[in-house]
C-alpha cells in the first residue's frame, strides 16, 4: 500500500509540475513561479528519494513529504502580500524537508515509530506562525491600503486562505490520530484517506495560486465582486483628476496674484488673508501650495521675495543687506539670509560676488515652484 500511495502522489506532483511549464512556456519562465516548483517537482523527488534510500518508507513518511509541498501553497501569496516573504517561507519549508528526509533516511526510526511526522509538523507550524505574523504586521503598517476599494478583494482573499489553512491543520491533526496503533479497517483506511485528503487539497491549493480564484466563492460572485470594485476605483480616479484641475486653476491665480499684486512685499501678508483674497479656505489654500510647489506656504512666500531680492541686487550692487532684508518682505536680515542660503544656496555676500565675476550669470539658480512641484 506505501508504495501504491508514493507512486499516485508522485503522478500527482509530476503532472501538477507539467502544467506549470506548459502554463509559463518552459522552465525559464517558471523560475517566476519559484514558490509552486519545490511544491511541485521538489516534493516528488523526496518521496522518490525516500522510497529508494529508506527501507521503512511507510505511510507516515509518505504524510510527512506530502504535507511540505500543501503547506507552501498554503502560503502561497494573494494580490496584497509580500512575494518575497512567501517565496523565503517557501524555501525554508523546503529546506527542512529535504533535511528530514536526508536525517530519516541515514537515521531510520523505530519501526511504527511516528517521530518524523511529529518533527515535521512542529516546522511546519512553526513556519506558518512566523509568516502570517509577518504577513499581519506588514499589512497592518500600510493603514491608507486598508480602505482602498482594492481592500475588498484582499480580505475576501484573505478570509478564503484561512479557511484552507485551517482545514490543513485539521488534516494534520487527523493524520496524526491515523498513526496511532489500532485495529480493524479504521486502521487500515484512515491513514490512507488521510493522504488522499493531503493529495486533493494540495490540487486545490495549487489552482487556487496557478488561477488567483478563491474556490469558496462562485465565478459570478468573484466577478461581480471586481466589476463593483473596479467601478469603486474609477469614481476614485475620476474624483482626483477633477480635484487636480481644481488645484491647478487655484494654483495659476496664486501664481498671477503674486506676480501681479507682489504682496509678498508685506511683512504682515499671511495665510488668512490670502484664503479670504482667493474666496477659499486655508486648509485647501495650503495644499494647494504644498502639492503644485513642494513648498510649504512660509517657504513659498520667501521664495518670491528672495527671486525679487535678486533683481533689485542685480540692478543695484551697493545696496545694504539690512536696507534689501526690509525691502523685500522679510523681518530681520538673519531670516533673510537664512532663506538665500535656502533657496539659492549660497549667503548674498557670495551670490553679489559670483554675480559681478560673471555678470551673464542667471539671476536665479534655483528651481521655480511649478518645477518644484512637477
Amino acid at each position: 500500500m506505501p508504495i501504491v500511495l508514493s507512486i499516485t502522489a508522485v503522478a500527482e506532483l509530476i503532472a501538477f509540475f507539467v502544467i506549470e511549464l506548459r502554463k509559463n512556456g518552459g522552465f525559464r519562465k517558471t523560475i517566476t513561479c519559484l514558490m509552486r516548483i519545490p511544491a511541485s517537482a521538489g516534493a516528488a523527488v523526496l518521496i522518490v528519494a525516500g522510497m529508494l534510500l529508506d527501507s521503512s518508507y511507510g505511510i507516515g513518511d509518505i504524510m510527512a513529504d506530502i504535507a511540505f509541498p500543501v503547506a507552501i501553497l498554503s502560503v502561497s501569496p494573494c494580490s496584497c502580500d509580500n512575494r518575497r516573504l512567501s517565496l523565503s517561507t517557501s524555501l525554508v519549508l523546503f529546506s527542512f524537508s529535504a533535511a528530514y528526509s536526508l536525517i530519516f533516511a541515514i537515521f531510520p526510526p523505530e519501526s511504527g515509530s511516528c517521530s518524523r511526522v511529529v518533527i515535521s509538523y512542529g516546522s511546519i507550524l512553526f513556519c506558518l506562525g512566523v509568516h502570517f505574523y509577518l504577513s499581519l504586521h506588514k499589512r497592518l503598517a500600510g493603514i491608507r491600503q486598508m480602505f482602498k476599494p482594492s481592500a475588498v478583494w484582499h480580505q475576501i482573499e484573505d478570509g478564503c486562505r484561512n479557511l484552507y489553512v485551517m482545514a490543513f491543520l485539521g488534516l494534520m491533526i487527523l493524520s496524526l490520530c491515523s498513526l496511532e496503533p489500532g485495529s480493524g479497517w479504521a486502521g487500515r483506511v484512515l491513514p490512507v484517506f488521510c493522504i488522499c485528503l493531503y493529495m486533493a487539497m494540495y490540487a486545490l491549493l495549487y489552482l487556487r495560486a496557478l488561477t488567483g480564484k478563491t474556490f469558496v466563492l462562485s465565478n459570478g460572485a468573484e466577478k461581480r465582486i471586481m466589476e463593483i470594485i473596479k467601478g469603486s476605483v474609477s469614481a476614485e480616479n475620476a474624483m482626483k483628476s477633477a480635484e487636480n484641475m481644481k488645484m491647478n486653476v487655484l494654483y495659476s491665480r496664486i501664481l498671477r496674484y503674486m506676480e501681479e499684486q507682489k504682496p509678498y512685499l508685506r511683512h504682515s501678508f499671511d495665510m488668512p488673508e490670502f484664503a479670504e483674497i482667493l474666496a477659499t479656505n486655508k486648509l485647501y489654500l495650503s495644499r494647494t501650495v504644498n502639492m503644485k510647489s513642494g513648498l510649504n506656504f512660509r517657504q513659498f512666500l520667501n521664495f518670491h521675495r528672495i527671486n525679487y531680492a535678486l533683481d533689485l541686487l542685480a540692478k543695484d550692487r551697493r545696496m545694504k543687506m539690512c536696507e534689501l532684508a526690509e525691502i523685500s518682505g522679510f523681518n530681520s536680515s538673519a531670516s533673510f539670509n537664512l532663506a538665500f542660503k535656502i533657496h539659492v544656496g549660497k549667503t548674498p555676500t557670495e551670490w553679489l560676488r559670483d554675480y559681478q565675476e560673471h555678470s551673464d550669470a542667471p539671476v536665479l539658480q534655483s528651481r521655480t515652484p511649478t518645477e518644484q512641484g512637477q
